[in-house]
């Protein structure tokens, strides 16, 4: 019978060193194709957790930012400063970062005083970066529907999330 390595004969055939060359290259060629498996889903989960993870602090920092703003409604102040590089009145970053424990930073770049809520924002935690956009189109008739494919009817905010991998060095 056979084997992979057949130490046994010091003299093999043409046939049994052809069969042996051919397993061993089998056994060479499915380690291979199972070792990039289970790379690339290495590489999914974990960007999938990190993204679910930032998308959960922005989703906290947003809700911070309501809660503040209603804070500093009843002062007659908004949380929204466009003359500051993050947008952010002073003393704000450090209220939401102490209500939504988030690490990341924020960048607020769209307010709506009137209704004291974000129309966008950005916020960046380590290599993923999630933008927030309020939908602020309001879909009157089914005509509007139709002749606008940007306008979407169950008043859905838009989430994005994405993930900064370095290529290379230059």
């Amino acid at each position: 019978m056979p084997t992979l390595f057949n130490f046994d004969k010091q003299e093999n055939t043409p046939a049994e060193r052809l069969a042996r060359r051919y397993r061993f290259t089998l056994i060479l060629f499915i380690t291979l194709i199972t070792l990039a498996i289970v790379a690339c889903a290495w590489f999914y989960t974990s960007a999938a957790a990190g993204s679910r993870r930032a998308l959960r602090n922005a989703k906290d920092l947003r809700t911070a930012m309501q809660m503040t703003s209603i804070e500093l409604y009843q002062s007659g102040a908004s949380i929204f400063d466009p003359k500051q590089p993050d947008g952010l009145r002073e003393g704000v970053k450090e209220k939401l970062q102490q209500l939504s424990d988030a690490e990341g930073t924020l960048l607020l770049t769209g307010w709506d005083n009137q209704l004291g809520d974000a129309l966008s924002f950005t916020y960046r935690e380590g290599n993923y970066m999630v933008v927030f956009r309020k939908n602020t189109a309001v879909a009157t008739t089914s005509a509007d529907i139709g002749a606008d494919p940007s306008v979407d009817p169950a008043g859905e905010d838009s989430w994005e999330v994405y993930l900064f991998v370095r290529v290379s060095d230059y």
